[in-house]
């Protein structure tokens, strides 16, 4: 599944992080008219990738990426009792791919992966798949790579 190679000469961060994966940029409004993130899920998800993100650091020894880096990332959610026909092979329905993408970056933030979300520049891989479908893991999650640009290097 994780089929495109890293960045040659770039420094990387890859793994993964088990959860209910929850969309963050969605917006609604409360019973006194304040904003607030849709998903009830969103907090219990950006800790979890905090959290896989901050062991993956200790344990690969990254430091706080300060240059432009890649994001490549599969969100794997679960798969409907009964998926509407459209979205028999792919989760083709909300919500959004890039509003996974949006609380995984955020989330990388508070894990001090990089200084901030700025620093994603491009993405090789981002891609939204059932869990337990054609190799993907059996839980739902995010498969989670950063690559750090080095410098001098235009991709």
């Amino acid at each position: 599944m994780h089929s495109q190679p890293s960045i040659p000469g770039a420094r990387v961060l890859e793994f993964t992080a088990y959860g209910r994966p929850a969309p963050q940029g969605s917006k609604s409004r409360g019973a006194t008219g304040q904003m607030r993130e849709s998903s009830e899920y969103l907090a219990n998800w950006r800790e979890a990738v905090r959290l896989a993100a901050a062991r993956a650091r200790i344990a690969q020894g990254w430091t706080l990426a300060e240059g432009p880096c890649q994001l490549d990332l599969i969100v794997y959610v679960k798969r409907p009792a009964r998926p509407a026909s459209h979205c028999e092979l792919y989760p083709a329905g909300p919500p959004d791919l890039d509003k996974y993408a949006r609380a995984v970056s955020d989330a990388l933030t508070l894990a001090g992966v990089w200084r901030d979300d700025s620093r994603w520049v491009i993405s090789g891989i981002l891609k939204k798949w059932y869990a337990g479908q054609a190799g993907a893991p059996a839980d739902p999650g995010a498969w989670i790579r950063v690559s750090e640009i080095p410098k001098g290097v235009l991709i």
